[in-house]
C-alpha cells in the first residue's frame, strides 16, 4: 500500500515557501562574497549595508534569528506573568499555533532552506571563478 500524499496545502510542499526559505540564504552568501571581494573595513560595512536592508525589508527568516525569537516567543507563552497577558489583552491560549514542535519544524525546515540558498551562491561564486592554470604560474 502506498503512503498517503501530503495535503497540497502543506508548507513544506508550497514552492513560495521553498523560494522564501532559500532566498535568505542567497542575500547571506552575497553579502559574505561581497565582505571578501572589499579591501578595507570601511569597503566591507558597506558592501554588507544593501543585502542586510534587503533581509530585513523583505521580512525573511533566518534560522539563527528564529532559534531566538521562537524560543523567547515559547518562553513569553508558557511562563509569561499573568499581568503581562491583562497589559496586552490577549490569553496564551490565543496562540495555539506556537507550539514547540512547531518552533522545531520551523526551525528544520528554514535551517535547509537558508543552507540551499548559501550553497547555490557558493556554486555559482565558485564557476565565475574557475580557470584553467596560466602555464607560468605556479599551479600550472
Amino acid at each position: 500500500m502506498a503512503p498517503p500524499k501530503p495535503p497540497r496545502n502543506d508548507p513544506s510542499h508550497n514552492p513560495a515557501r521553498w523560494a522564501a526559505r532559500c532566498a535568505p540564504g542567497l542575500i547571506q552568501g552575497l553579502a559574505n562574497w561581497l565582505c571578501y571581494s572589499a579591501r578595507t573595513t570601511t569597503d566591507k560595512i558597506l558592501a554588507i549595508v544593501l543585502p542586510i536592508a534587503a533581509f530585513s525589508a523583505a521580512g525573511f527568516e533566518h534560522s539563527i534569528a528564529n532559534m531566538y525569537l521562537l524560543t523567547f516567543a515559547l518562553l513569553t507563552k508558557f511562563w509569561a506573568a499573568t499581568m503581562f497577558w491583562g497589559l496586552i489583552g490577549k490569553i496564551p491560549s490565543a496562540f495555539p499555533h506556537l507550539t514547540v514542535f512547531g518552533a522545531l519544524m520551523n526551525l528544520v525546515w528554514v535551517t535547509i532552506g537558508n543552507m540551499i540558498g548559501c550553497v547555490v551562491v557558493g556554486i555559482t561564486y565558485w564557476f565565475s571563478y574557475l580557470r584553467k592554470p596560466e602555464s607560468g604560474s605556479p599551479r600550472g
